[in-house]
């Protein structure tokens, strides 16, 4: 007796052999693009930690059907107040230091934009702008532009600070941001006509009649990571 429930133990250890750490889907079952990066992420294999920042971007455009959306590049000089107004709006209201007073913001926003400036004649940094029908109020386009700032060769290592802004490339469309509280570091894809918002850690945000909200969540595995590193 002893020797057989031995025998049928190991055929259950054998029968059930421990799961690879990997990613789930915490939210966003059914939808199209989330069902696709989970399936991309699933033949990574196993994996002991999640994938590093520097893998996440190129990671995106790795998915089949995600495309680039077309930017187009816009002169810095050409349009010097919409690139400071993008800088002192990311640094003023969206940075670690948004609570400093507003003469040290000032300060510490007028070094980014001599220094963004100066890497802008090197090739660096980019500002780009982009008009798409994204959804966000309506079906027409809307107006959105971004710096990128190149931080190693690769071609997709880079940063980004993401605005709606307005038609004439003079401002950030403070009315549109209200409405939608509509600003991002990630990246705008296109997949199946429409637009997308992938976030580096996985979060993908689209619009559904009130403003691009989180709708998709791929989170690293870490139960199952921490189960097999006691192994």
């Amino acid at each position: 007796m002893r020797l057989l429930l031995a025998l049928l133990c190991l055929s259950l250890s054998v029968a059930q052999p421990a799961r690879a750490a990997g990613y789930l889907l915490k939210q966003g079952k059914g939808y199209a693009i989330c069902e696709a990066f989970k399936k991309r992420l699933d033949k990574l294999g196993s994996l002991k930690e999640p994938l590093s920042p520097d893998r996440l971007r190129p990671f995106t455009f790795e998915v089949p059907g995600i495309k680039e959306a077309d930017w187009q590049d816009l002169n810095v000089e050409k349009y010097n107040d919409l690139f400071e107004k993008l800088v002192r709006r990311a640094i003023w209201k969206e940075a670690p230091w948004h609570g400093s007073d507003e003469i040290n913001k000032k300060r510490i926003s007028d070094q980014f934009i001599t220094q963004w400036r100066e890497d802008a004649r090197a090739g660096k940094v980019k500002l780009q702008a982009l008009s798409a029908n994204i959804g966000l109020f309506d079906d027409a386009p809307e107006t959105i532009a971004r710096i990128q700032r190149k931080y190693g060769a690769g071609k997709y290592e880079y940063a980004v600070i993401m605005y709606l802004v307005t038609d004439d490339l003079l401002d950030i469309d403070l009315t549109k941001l209200a409405r939608a509280s509509w600003w991002s570091s990630g990246e705008l894809v296109l997949y199946g006509g429409k637009y997308y918002v992938v976030n580096g850690d996985f979060l993908i945000n689209a619009d559904f009649g009130n403003g691009f909200v989180t709708f998709c969540s791929i989170e690293f595995d870490w139960n199952t990571q921490q189960k097999e590193m006691k192994k």
